[in-house]
């Protein structure tokens, strides 16, 4: 705090931090540190990439109101987050705030904006806990949140050090923390277990629950006089080369492609109606990062959801290359819907057969295919007896994808390598084996990877098992332990033999 701050008695002592520390070893209350060093040397205050100052000649102090005299009593509040349909585009988050049974001051509330999730919820309970309890009043905080717990009490230096870079739910933490710094007395913040039969915790559970089936809001606009108890911009002594350029990334304005956002738009849609996959565009995003998928695959995907392989419009204006834009065979748009599902030189119909012949030795239902699951796949779920099967829905990512890209590995082949020749074209023999080697090699790098020697993550034995399980060829006669047995081959669906081959 500055010189001529009162002394409030609130700043953390190395007996307070060392008593904090083992509080929070044994789940206890561990004390807010509401401190803000407008004092600090020059070293450690310089800040970059921070929002310019309102007055260039002065800078706002933060200042914490003078506690009146009197007797105060402590108050203790239980908050308490909820969620509907988590980490989908159809999520509805809520906050409940706990007192005692029968208090006035009980509080449920629909989270405002359009950050809808558990954690952001259980975040912005604790910022309207502070708000509702009195100002001078010592205040402890009960939270079934460790994100939340730990984010205001161990984490909050170094998120503000690296000016939020990263940091999930960072406003509604920007928020909770100002709040909690302009408090004239102790705040206290407690981890419990959630629904472990704590009266607390249940009511603030039920009262987050009531709160979902609220009306939407707008995030109400943070107090005047809280900008100085929120340190903003990256502190110079902690920077590194990462956080620089993240922090430039940040303030650098980039418009989205209309092309990206229809592909995006209607990924999800695909997704909804025909898998039941709700997901948001974050997670269609973080999923091309999935690791059952292979590298060159991600690229594929990535490029398809951008719009970015050369088709159809692209050489629509081009002088002198108007004819790709079509389809020498079909004469319609040569679009990468037309190639994976319209057009039939290369053989699409065969792969997306063979892949629903697959999925049904399964006992699942045959998803619909389309070309917004080729873009989702890695959230496709297949259900057996109304249930998720993980065995089979990793099947069906591992289908789709293969199948996609050797759909589009057999155009680019006829169109560039043979250019185009009309009498050139893949026999439908020659797309089932193609079409079978590319899974059977996934399954055999499956089956070797369970036992690899590599660091890194390996997909388990037992996960294995039950993607391929069910399309085994002659499963009945492979031993018990066909994975990890040498010598042992393993096909999948058995391997299409020529005619007139015995």
């Amino acid at each position: 705090m500055s010189p001529n701050h009162p002394k409030d008695n609130l700043s953390l002592t190395p007996r307070r931090l060392r008593r904090n520390t083992a509080a929070r070893g044994e789940d206890e209350r561990v004390t807010f540190n509401p401190s803000v060093k407008a004092n600090a040397p020059t070293r450690t205050a310089l800040r970059i990439f921070g929002p310019e100052p309102v007055n260039q000649t002065e800078v706002e102090v933060a200042r914490r109101g003078v506690r009146a005299p009197g007797i105060y009593g402590e108050v203790e509040v239980y908050t308490d987050g909820s969620c509907k349909d988590n980490g989908t585009d159809r999520a509805v988050a809520a906050s409940g705030i706990w007192f005692g049974v029968g208090d006035p001051r009980n509080v449920s509330c629909r989270l405002p904006g359009t950050l809808q999730s558990n954690q952001a919820a259980e975040v912005f309970a604790i910022e309207e806990a502070a708000r509702v309890a009195p100002v001078s009043a010592p205040l402890h905080i009960v939270s079934d949140s460790r994100f939340a717990v730990d984010g205001l009490t161990v984490h909050l230096p170094e998120w503000e050090d690296r000016d939020w870079i990263g940091v999930k739910c960072a406003t509604l933490f920007q928020r909770a923390a100002a709040r909690l710094r302009m408090r004239q007395a102790e705040t206290t913040l407690r981890w419990i277990k959630g629904h472990s039969g704590d009266p607390g915790n249940d009511g603030a559970d039920e009262l987050a629950k009531a709160g979902l089936d609220l009306p939407s809001t707008r995030m109400p606009a943070i107090d005047v006089g809280a900008s100085p108890f929120l340190q903003m911009g990256i502190r110079l002594e902690r920077i590194t080369q990462r956080l620089a350029y993240a922090g430039v990334r940040r303030g650098s304005k980039v418009q989205e492609r209309e092309t990206t956002s229809l592909m995006l738009e209607r990924t999800r849609a695909c997704l909804a109606a025909d898998f039941d996959v709700y997901v948001t565009n974050e997670k269609l995003w973080l999923g091309l990062r999935d690791r059952d998928i292979p590298r060159k695959m991600r690229d594929f995907l990535w490029k398809m959801l951008h719009g970015a392989q050369r088709l159809g419009n692209f050489w629509a204006s081009i002088p002198g290359y108007e004819q790709r834009a079509l389809c020498s065979r079909c004469g319609m748009e040569d679009t990468m819907e037309h190639i994976l599902f319209e057009c039939t030189t290369h053989g699409q119909n065969i792969v997306w057969s063979m892949a629903r012949a697959a999925i049904n030795l399964t006992g699942c239902q045959t998803p619909r295919l389309s070309l917004g699951a080729v873009l989702g796949a890695p959230m496709l779920v297949v259900k057996r007896n109304g249930k998720v099967a993980k065995g089979p829905s990793r099947l069906l990512k591992i289908l789709v994808v293969e199948g996609a890209h050797l759909i589009w590995r057999m155009r680019c082949k006829r169109v560039i390598e043979w250019e185009d020749a009309p009498d050139r074209a893949h026999s439908a023999s020659e797309v089932r084996a193609c079409y079978w080697q590319a899974v059977n090699k996934r399954m055999e790098m499956d089956r070797s990877l369970v036992y690899s020697r590599l660091t890194g993550r390996k997909p388990k034995r037992a996960r294995v098992l039950e993607t391929w399980r069910d399309v085994l060829a002659d499963k009945e006669d492979l031993p018990e332990n066909w994975i990890e047995t040498p010598g042992v081959l393993v096909g999948m669906l058995g391997q299409p033999r020529p005619s007139g081959v015995g």
